[in-house]
């Protein structure tokens, strides 16, 4: 009889404590992208890639231009086998120098990105942390990657206060 009551009493007490959590979610993408900070770094990664690319586009035009001029020599027959050779040669390394660099290009913009957002990520990251634990949350679920919700309280305001976004 004992057994039967404690084990009642634990089922009930295990059913208040479920009840008893609390579930919240916060769009940390569109906290992330409301920072003042956010547009500052948006700003100065597009004028980096911009620079790349003005880079990327002068070297294209020389490397067409001596192609162009190859060209026209080859057709006017100046270069002996050997030196058309060594041309060919060369314009295929500058292709390929061309292809590498775009491709460190495009390594050096993600980690500029990347540098220049994470130590935002981590400001709403603790932002929403910190609400959480203040409001006695157990979990926070971001509602851009959550398949099912039926409810929960949005703590986006809170952390926008605790982030001093309005």
């Amino acid at each position: 009889m004992k057994k039967g009551i404690l084990l009642v009493l634990a089922t009930i007490s295990i059913a208040i404590a479920a009840n008893a959590q609390k579930y919240g979610h916060a769009d940390a993408q569109s906290m992330l992208t409301e920072l003042p900070d956010y547009k500052l770094a948006e700003d100065s990664l597009k004028k980096f890639a911009a620079q790349l690319e003005a880079e990327m586009e002068s070297q294209i035009k020389m490397y067409q231009q001596r192609v162009a001029d190859f060209e026209k020599a080859k057709a006017a027959g100046l270069f002996s086998p050997e030196i058309e050779q060594s041309r060919i040669q060369e314009l295929q390394e500058k292709q390929q120098r061309m292809q590498e660099y775009q491709v460190n290009a495009q390594n050096m913009i993600q980690q500029r990105e990347s540098d220049l957002l994470e130590p935002m990520i981590k400001r709403v990251k603790d932002a929403i942390e910190k609400v959480a634990r203040d409001n006695k949350y157990n979990y926070i679920f971001d509602p851009n990657v959550l398949l099912f919700s039926a409810g929960g309280d949005d703590i986006g305001p809170l952390v926008k206060k605790e982030l001093g976004v309005q």
